[in-house]
């Protein structure tokens, strides 16, 4: 077995934490390594190597405190400012904002006949986009959680890892909700709850109503960004991008990921450098084989991966998951 945990940092995690509830959870960006993962309060494992008593059982079984629940993979909890980044991300790439688009925030956003607060009374004036962030101003994510629409919001954060499990080798990971019209109508029964109302999204847009994220895939998410869109997965996973399935452009020798959306291409700068010629082969048909070194910014992200093509036309390895571009547009893409 072969664990991550930086035992110093795990240590100074506990120790903060004292006697208060929560989770942390702390990974390597670039590989999805888990360093520190804390929750609290927890219990002392030794008392199931010869079989826990009764008496512990029950106690640990009937605590307020629930410790044997791992909040740090099954607690759920509204990421609240904490998605803005990614709406923010997601109004540029969708069309809806410009870095310099700005309001004048007067402490509330009114939809609906109902006023939506900002924490700050009175607002923040005038804010851009990055004053927006730096300020954690409310009234700004409103409005482009409205623009957006719930299903852009859904897709476009979704490609982070929320609502979905990291795929991490401990038991109990919960999926997490990311919140969409689907969902709400599998969630409830009754019609008229399973209907999703335009006010709600704008609550989806500063991470609160239906919003609910483990811990670990808040890190994951904000490892993502951090790595410019490059997903490390948790555990033993690798992933190119997003995880979702890209066409590959071979020219020159050098392939270049496109994601279904751009977003790759626009916000990642994401690119694949192929050994040789073996991507150019690989882009003749089913049966090419070839291996991949993944790079992100100019920095080699990963180790040389092999991959083949399907008969789909598909070239597939461990989570890589790209297409080969028909020719008409490899010869038009930039």
């Amino acid at each position: 077995m072969a664990l991550t945990i930086d035992t110093g940092l795990q240590q100074v995690a506990e120790t903060a934490f004292g006697d208060r509830r929560g989770a942390l959870v702390a990974l390597e960006p670039s590989t999805g390594a888990v360093l520190a993962m804390v929750s609290e309060p927890g219990f002392d494992p030794n008392l199931f190597v010869d079989g826990i008593d009764p008496q512990s059982w029950d106690a640990l079984n009937n605590s307020p405190d629930h410790p044997l629940n791992n909040r740090a993979i099954a607690g759920l909890y509204p990421p609240g400012s904490t998605l803005k980044p990614y709406l923010a991300l997601a109004a540029l790439e969708l069309g809806k904002r410009t870095p310099k688009s700005t309001i004048v925030d007067p402490g509330y956003f009114m939809f609906g006949g109902r006023r939506f607060r900002d924490d700050k009374p009175g607002g923040h004036g005038v804010v851009d986009m990055y004053k927006a962030l730096v300020a954690s101003c409310d009234t700004y994510f409103y409005m482009p959680a409205n623009d957006l629409g719930l299903e852009n919001i859904a897709h476009f954060v979704g490609q982070f890892g929320f609502g979905a499990k990291t795929g991490i080798d401990i038991e109990g990971e919960a999926t997490g909700v990311l919140p969409s019209p689907q969902w709400k109508r599998r969630h409830f029964k009754k019609p008229g709850q399973q209907k999703w109302y335009p006010g709600e999204t704008i609550s989806i847009g500063i991470g609160q109503g239906y919003n609910a994220y483990t811990p670990i895939q808040m890190a994951l998410a904000v490892a993502t960004l951090a790595e410019n869109g490059v997903e490390a997965g948790a555990g033993d996973r690798h992933q190119v991008g997003m995880g979702h399935p890209g066409a590959v452009e071979a020219v020159g020798g050098l392939a270049v990921l496109v994601g279904p959306d751009l977003l790759q291409r626009r916000c990642v700068d994401l690119r694949v450098a192929a050994r040789g010629d073996e991507c150019r082969h690989a882009a003749d048909g089913a049966g090419a084989q070839g291996h991949l070194n993944v790079r992100a910014g100019g920095a080699l992200q990963r180790e040389p991966h092999p991959f083949e093509i399907d008969g789909g036309g598909r070239a597939v390895h461990r989570g890589l998951s790209f297409r080969p571009l028909p020719a008409t547009l490899a010869s038009s893409s930039g």
